[in-house]
């Protein structure tokens, strides 16, 4: 890799009520003399005398491995409905770069011939700094000891329509799973195997629960505020089937407050050692409601170890998870803070639903591009202990209306192999903040069913005669019950 800081001075004004707005676009010789583009900085507003912020680009892609292969930059002037105004340019190298060379003088050829005898440059672009980066592989990082971590969100919506009809998304057919439970599947499997202890938090957003039947926008799929952890894939389609049998589908679809819970897991990994990397599988059908804020979190969450993959079920509108998904237009904050790297990936589940080899490739296809940018940019090198190096982290509570209760624990990961049960819940340091969670589910004799009908737009709960809830104990492969039908809880993979 190759980090390269720019800036310029006394360039040529180009704009007639202002001065310039310029821009650098780097580009590298092909074989035949022709130039191919490899990259280019920002766009600086109203200025002859640009800083722009410094590139990381790979040494592959810039110059194919040769540092002697000419190299060329072009500064524009960036106009908005005119064509782009080319001030000046100049070739190097990277190793002229590498052994000193810092300024380069701009040379629009045009202005050169035009009036060779007075024109000296259009001015000057400065190397203000020039390192040489190892770029180290996703294999290695993971042979290493680097653990992959997931999170799952799940969207428990009206939109996805009655559970009791075989319609729904969320509907339990006998023979073949849900979207839902096909895309947990087909992300659960790989990664597990990435996670020395297999315990990953579950989240639902979108339902009323009980006992208050106030909306909860991030809320723990096993009822456990405190954690929302559960062991292995069977662990997530257990407590999603737990969840889909207690809670009221509601709305409206809103990301922020799963967003800022991710944020909080990848937060507290803080140290070299401490080699952990997120994944949080937001799946939905829906539209977002709360986009400015979503994009806000994703700006924030660039800086942490973690990337979020969405999976779209269902044939709803999905033009505002392209624009998450940001391959082209980087993501910008209400604030106007850039998004420093691409974490988000979008898959519309229909384009893939018939093969889920190829579902789990297209989901999984940035993530370690993702990883390894994010080791780089914070000069992590791979761990040298090999695996087991894990992370001890305090698991965040999820923000809804009801209960008040206190985040006193944690839930500790320090295993090195799969265990069958979470560690023991060491105090936190410091004074914690109270947040609010729903009620815990009620016990087996205490639990109601809620069957859904449609009213109103959204989907209430009709009361009943009293029937108990199906218990559901640790992943065996046998039956349980979800809104009283028959449903096969998919067996686990061997990894």
């Amino acid at each position: 890799m190759l980090k390269l800081s720019m800036s310029g001075y006394k360039l040529d004004k180009k704009d007639f009520f202002g001065k310039s707005d310029p821009y650098i676009i780097i580009s590298r010789a092909r074989e035949g003399g022709t130039f191919t583009r490899v990259c280019q900085t920002e766009v600086i507003k109203n200025t002859l005398d640009p800083r722009w912020m410094a590139i990381t680009v790979p040494i592959q892609r810039l110059c194919n491995g040769d540092m002697n292969r000419p190299l060329l930059f072009e500064c524009f002037d960036w106009n908005k409905t005119m064509e782009h105004e080319l001030i000046g340019q100049f070739q190097t190298t990277v190793s002229e770069m590498l052994n000193g060379k810092r300024d380069f003088e701009l040379i629009h050829k045009g202005k050169q011939q035009k009036n060779a005898k007075k024109y000296k440059n259009s001015g000057t672009i400065r190397i203000d700094g020039v390192e040489l980066i190892k770029q180290h592989t996703f294999l290695e990082y993971i042979a290493g000891g680097c653990e992959i971590s997931l999170i799952v969100a799940i969207d428990f919506t009206a939109s996805n329509g009655n559970p009791m009809h075989s319609t729904s998304l969320h509907y339990n057919n006998p023979y073949q799973p849900n979207e839902y439970v096909a895309a947990i599947k087909a992300v659960g499997d790989i990664l597990s195997a990435y996670d020395s202890d297999r315990l990953f938090p579950a989240f639902g957003f979108g339902a009323k629960l009980p006992p208050t039947m106030e909306v909860s926008h991030c809320f723990a799929l096993n009822a456990n505020p405190n954690q929302p952890e559960v062991q292995e894939v069977q662990g997530i389609l257990q407590a999603y089937a737990q969840a889909l049998n207690s809670v009221v589908l509601y709305g409206p679809t809103i990301f922020s407050q799963i967003l800022r819970v991710a944020h909080q897991y990848a937060s507290q990994v803080t140290a070299e050692a401490e080699q952990k990397y997120f994944i949080l599988l937001i799946i939905t059908d829906g539209v977002i409601n709360d986009m400015q804020d979503t994009v806000d979190w994703i700006v924030k969450m660039c800086k942490l170890p973690i990337s979020v993959v969405i999976v779209g079920v269902g044939s709803a509108d999905f033009t505002n998870m392209e624009i998450l998904d940001a391959d082209d237009n980087p993501l910008r904050s209400s604030s106007g803070e850039k998004a420093s790297r691409d974490i988000v990936q979008f898959v519309p589940f229909r384009s893939f639903k018939d093969d889920p080899v190829r579902l789990a490739k297209e989901t999984l296809a940035e993530i370690p591009g993702q990883l390894v940018s994010f080791m780089a940019a914070n000069r992590i090198p791979p761990g040298t202990t090999g695996r087991g190096i894990h992370a001890t982290y305090e698991a965040p509570v999820p923000r809804a209306a009801s209960v008040v209760v206190s985040t006193t624990s944690t839930s500790t990961v320090a295993s090195s192999m799969p265990i069958a049960q979470p560690a023991p819940v060491p105090n936190m340091t410091g004074p914690a903040p109270t947040q609010t969670y729903p009620a815990a589910q009620p016990t087996q004799q205490q639990q109601q069913p809620y069957p859904m009908q449609p009213q109103g737009g959204y989907i209430i709960p009709q009361p009943q005669q009293q029937q108990p809830m199906q218990q559901y104990a640790p992943p065996t492969g046998q039956q349980g019950l979800m809104r009283n039908q028959s449903y096969q809880i998919p067996p686990s993979q061997p990894t």
